[in-house]
């Protein structure tokens, strides 16, 4: 069974923080164990928590939601705020909400049997600003199956705060003009609308300022981005400030996901985050619940100085395979792709 809560808690935190893909492992029998994804901030947009039932069937996983379950936010230990079930096991805070600098929060859920879990309380720490973003082109930036590619380094400034510990994560979004809507093994079909294609970072970026404490950073490398195609790109870069539980949680996590050893070779009450069920004390909860002061920045990625110097790798990593045929495909919105033009876009 740890040997699963291990697995489960590499798999699930990863398809939150990152897109990499987790060990293919395979069981004997059916295990089941709950889970729960989520990192609060205090940025404007929608603040969501995941809990559910995690089920691994041989090699497949199948997250499935908690009928009648009573989620619900602490703040300060004191205020208490009820969470909506948006759907399946998508929990939401209401419209609005914006969670500050200074206050702790704790995650509280309740089964209709009684079943109690609550997280270790987390407190909301600011983080500093973003000073400055800039890139640095390459033609052979880029290691891609042991092959090399061109591609822009992207960098950024900022300014630790002194005389306090300070736990970071960064992760960016990069915005890309999609100019094929349907794409096969055998043909791919042109859009008839303008349509972005929406990439996210594959790695978990994190850092103590153990040796930066208080000091300007200069030049922190947060993303190597593809020379995907000649006209420019947007890109958000995200730094978040964590507690040292978190950055705990992450950097197992990191090291597990990147290293070359066995999931077995990490302790089996190491991967286990900060939820815990305190009706039955016994029973292990996957995941974690953080919190994360942000501060953002909206980069242009301008290419022009690429054009002349390679060739540039294609969104899809291949050229197009185009047939002669009028059929067009729409640009449908998913989580990797919309057709409304991102804030900050340019022409």
């Amino acid at each position: 069974m740890y040997r699963f809560i291990r697995i489960i808690s590499v798999v699930l935190a990863l398809s939150v923080y990152t897109c990499v893909s987790p060990y293919d492992i395979r069981f004997k029998n059916t295990l089941k164990v709950i889970t729960v994804e989520g990192r609060l901030t205090d940025e404007e947009k929608e603040q969501q928590i995941e809990i559910a039932e995690a089920e691994f069937v041989n090699d497949a996983l199948y997250k499935l939601p908690i009928e009648g379950l009573i989620v619900q936010l602490k703040i300060n230990g004191k205020e208490v705020i009820s969470m909506a079930n948006k759907e399946n096991y998508v929990y939401v805070l209401p419209t609005g909400f914006r969670a500050k600098a200074g206050n702790r929060y704790q995650l509280i859920f309740t089964k209709p049997d009684g079943t109690r879990y609550e997280s270790d309380e987390e407190l909301m720490q600011v983080v500093p600003t973003i000073d400055a973003v800039y890139h640095v082109f390459a033609t052979d930036g880029l290691v891609r199956k042991e092959k090399r590619y061109p591609s822009h380094s992207i960098y950024l400034n900022y300014q630790d705060t002194p005389q306090e510990k300070n736990y970071y994560v960064w992760s960016w979004t990069l915005w890309e003009r999609q100019n094929l809507c349907v794409s096969t093994d055998y043909y791919d079909l042109y859009c008839n609308q303008p349509c972005w294609e929406i990439l996210q970072s594959e790695t978990i970026d994190i850092l103590s300022d153990i040796f930066t404490d208080g000091r300007g950073v200069v030049g922190k490398k947060v993303a190597e981005i593809p020379f995907y195609q000649p006209y420019g790109a947007l890109l958000e870069v995200r730094q978040q400030r964590i507690s040292e539980k978190a950055y705990q949680f992450l950097k197992l996590l990191r090291d597990q996901n990147q290293g070359t050893g066995s999931l077995v070779d990490t302790p089996p009450e190491a991967l286990i985050g900060n939820i815990q069920n305190v009706t039955n004390p016994n029973e292990e909860v996957a995941g974690a619940f953080m919190v994360a002061s942000t501060q953002t920045k909206m980069y242009w990625l301008s290419r022009e100085e690429a054009i002349d110097k390679a060739q540039p790798v294609g969104l899809l990593w291949r050229d197009p395979i185009i047939r002669p045929t009028a059929i067009t495909a729409p640009c449908i919105t998913s989580p990797t792709r919309t057709p409304f033009q991102p804030q900050g876009w340019r022409p």
